[in-house]
């Protein structure tokens, strides 16, 4: 990550719900992982298609167990992006994800990876994980920590592939796989 990096970090958490803080003041790793996951929303461009609506709501959804808990539901209530609402929806199969426009694959998930992105080839979905291998395997956002911080880094051949188009200033504080 570049030098912009904290400046950014500290204003997407400045935009998560103070409801979602713990008491200590200092948010979990997986608050920090649901504030990018609203964020990222925001840095996102999805193209038209004809499977969802274009006025509906951005939904991010959750394959496999859950790390968020309730908490990522009430951070989120009321607010919208552009205009749109914003909802998170929990999913057992790929299959039923797809009216997602962000997906978080859960750990519980990792031994089906292939299976995933392979039903998922060819939909505009933003794919984010944490294991290892995520964006090896095919995912889009990989979650990892580094000096007790959640980074994350972006496989932008892959989002381009599913013609989903990653803002500059995303991209500056990420670290990316697939630049030329």
């Amino acid at each position: 990550m570049n030098k912009w990096a904290a400046p950014w970090v500290m204003l997407l958490l400045s935009t998560w719900a103070s409801s979602s803080a713990p008491a200590s003041g200092t948010p979990s790793e997986y608050e920090v992982k649901a504030a990018f996951l609203y964020n990222f929303a925001k840095f996102v461009t999805w193209p038209q298609d004809n499977h969802r609506d274009p006025a509906g709501d951005v939904i991010i959804g959750i394959l496999g167990r859950d790390p968020f808990g309730p908490a990522f539901d009430q951070a989120i209530a009321g607010r919208t992006i552009g205009g749109r609402g914003l909802r998170i929806e929990r999913f057992r199969s790929p299959m039923a994800a797809k009216r997602c426009h962000i997906l978080f694959i859960g750990a519980s998930e990792t031994w089906s990876l292939d299976e995933i992105f392979d039903a998922l080839s060819g939909w505009p979905i933003l794919t984010v994980g944490d294991a290892p291998e995520f964006i090896q395997q095919g995912g889009m956002i990989r979650f990892f920590m580094m000096d007790e911080k959640v980074r994350f880094e972006i496989n932008l051949d892959m989002a381009e592939s599913a013609d989903l188009r990653i803002s500059s200033k995303l991209l500056r504080v990420a670290k990316v796989q697939g630049e030329d």
